[in-house]
């Protein structure tokens, strides 16, 4: 009986060790077990933190490209605005070149027509040099004639009536009505009177007074050609001024 108690005390002892050994290798599991969750928080909280961080990152990064969009909004507005007022200033800069384009023609046009009229009052002007020259001329030619008749006739005619020397004083002196208007008529009558020897004092003073007028009055529209060139040359001068100034605007424009 002692030895059969012994027998299961062994028994005991040995089913107490496996036990003592597995609850050994239990609470060793357990620990393994412990650890491997304290590093799964570890991580988790880790994992967490870096979530939290990446998530503030993104927001940040979200809020700059917010930022941007709304930068490149306002950029893209005003550039739209601009390019509007450009494209209204493109036009108003068309219409005044257009305006200006038309008011230089206008000027041109004037300019030609005055340039015309200075090269006819310039055509009159020498016209009425060469009537002047002409005139001149013919009275050159009809004072020699007449110091030629003079001499030919004055001793014969005074033998005859001594009191014809008064009559010529007289009739030189005398105001004559202009009989011949025009320089054809004029010469005309002088070549009449020279071919049939008819010529008289009277007659060639009358002439002679006659063509002084002409050439007077020939000088004097000489005059008035000459300052109405002279004004059209100072209103085309204002007029190409005015021109070339419309032309640089229209240039800078």
């Amino acid at each position: 009986a002692n030895q059969s108690s012994q027998t299961e005390i062994k028994k005991l002892e040995m089913s107490l060790h496996d036990v003592t050994k597995k609850i050994a290798e239990r609470e060793e599991s357990l620990a393994n077990l412990q650890e491997k969750l304290h590093e799964a928080g570890e991580q988790s909280r880790r994992q967490e933190e870096e979530t939290k961080e990446m998530m503030r990152q993104a927001e940040e990064e979200k809020k700059k490209l917010q930022d941007e969009l709304d930068r490149t909004r306002t950029a893209e507005a005003e550039k739209c605005q601009q390019l509007e007022e450009e494209r209204n200033e493109l036009s108003r800069v068309r219409s005044s070149l257009t305006e200006t384009t038309r008011q230089s023609e206008g000027v041109q046009g004037e300019k030609d027509r005055l340039e015309e009229e200075v090269k006819k009052t310039k055509t009159m002007l020498e016209d009425g040099k060469k009537a002047l020259e002409e005139l001149e001329r013919w009275k050159t030619e009809v004072t020699l004639k007449i110091l030629q008749l003079q001499d030919k006739q004055s001793a014969w005619l005074l033998v005859l009536d001594p009191s014809l020397e008064a009559k010529m004083m007289s009739g030189a002196n005398s105001e004559h009505s202009d009989k011949t208007t025009t320089l054809v008529g004029l010469a005309k009558k002088i070549a009449d009177a020279l071919e049939n020897d008819e010529v008289q004092a009277h007659d060639i003073l009358q002439v002679m007074d006659m063509m002084s007028k002409l050439a007077d009055k020939a000088k004097d529209e000489e005059e008035k050609r000459s300052e109405t060139i002279d004004e059209l040359k100072e209103e085309l001068g204002k007029l190409r001024q005015r021109l070339d100034e419309e032309t640089a605007a229209g240039e800078e424009q």
